[in-house]
């Protein structure tokens, strides 16, 4: 009697460490992409530049990508061998458990984690979410799987989905910091202009996937996005920054002090709104000085925001 069609998606070795690695690109990809669209939709942030999003998506798609293939080694590959479990949807659900976990985690600032017993609560209750979706996530995988007709659709959907994400990074980016968020006409016009754009690229890709590998084009993809991160950090290296043609003032006051803090976010500070969090020293400076609501960093991670 023939296995079902999912088990012999990855009959051989080679078959199952290709899949583990488009799904992983997959979902790492598009973790990533909600991760920068979520951070871009908040205020302030630090995406000021195009080129400032490529730290913090590689260091998320790396991140995801190793944690899977983690996952899947240890506990995933297990359970891929008990009886009537099937090989792709359980690959498929582990991604999703994974990216929730990562989604959830963004959403609810548990990135900070303390050892309170709420933050713990909170901590149960998203894996128990994750959980529960994965689970989903593998009997709907496995229904779409059985159909060919429905496989071939869901797979190429999958694969056009993190070039429709990155697409929606690039309109949330021009919207917040070229056109305006709060100009009605980018408000009526960016929305539309989107869907349109995704739907071109659910659609080229539907007419591509015949003759073009798209797992490929996905390979491609990635390594572009890690190399542009290279590029950008070597030419940053290389330029000529305002310390270094910096000369020594004759001013007469010298006791001006600098306070730097790498990494705070203004949400975690009390004088900022944060009513579970006291940072009383702080807010004595912003007291006693000027405290800037609209201050926008140049950078979210702390090379290029170091002179």
């Amino acid at each position: 009697m023939e296995k079902p069609t999912s088990k012999r998606l990855g009959k051989h070795g080679g078959g199952h460490r290709q899949a583990i690695i488009i799904i992983g690109l997959v979902l790492g990809l598009s973790v990533g992409f909600l991760d920068i669209t979520l951070s871009i939709s908040s205020v302030p942030s630090g995406f000021s530049s195009f080129s400032f999003i490529l730290p913090p998506l590689v260091a998320t798609i790396s991140v995801f990508f190793l944690l899977y293939l983690l996952i899947w080694l240890f506990v995933g590959s297990q359970l891929a061998r008990l009886p009537n479990v099937e090989f792709f949807p359980l690959a498929v659900s582990s991604a999703f458990f994974l990216g929730m976990i990562f989604i959830l985690v963004s959403l609810n600032d548990l990135i900070h984690l303390s050892l309170s017993a709420t933050q713990f609560f909170k901590l149960f209750i998203l894996f128990s979410i994750s959980f529960m979706f994965s689970i989903v996530i593998y009997f709907v995988t496995r229904f779409f799987t059985h159909i060919p007709n429905n496989r071939n659709a869901a797979i190429i959907s999958s694969l056009v989905t993190p070039f429709a994400l990155a697409e929606m990074v690039l309109f949330v980016w021009l919207k917040q910091y070229r056109f305006g968020s709060f100009s009605p006409l980018t408000s009526l016009i960016f929305p539309e202009g989107y869907v349109l754009a995704a739907l071109f690229t659910v659609w080229l890709f539907y007419r591509l996937g015949q003759r073009v590998r798209i797992a490929r084009l996905l390979v491609i993809f990635t390594t572009l996005i890690v190399l542009s991160l290279f590029m950008s950090l070597f030419a940053k290296k290389n330029s000529t920054t305002s310390l270094e043609i910096f000369r020594e003032s004759n001013h007469k006051i010298k006791h001006v002090i600098l306070i730097i803090i790498d990494a705070l976010r203004p949400d975690f500070l009390s004088c900022y709104g944060r009513g579970n969090i006291s940072t009383p020293y702080v807010d004595q400076l912003a007291k006693d000085g000027i405290l800037f609501k609209r201050a926008i960093s140049v950078s979210p991670w702390t090379l290029p925001w170091t002179p």
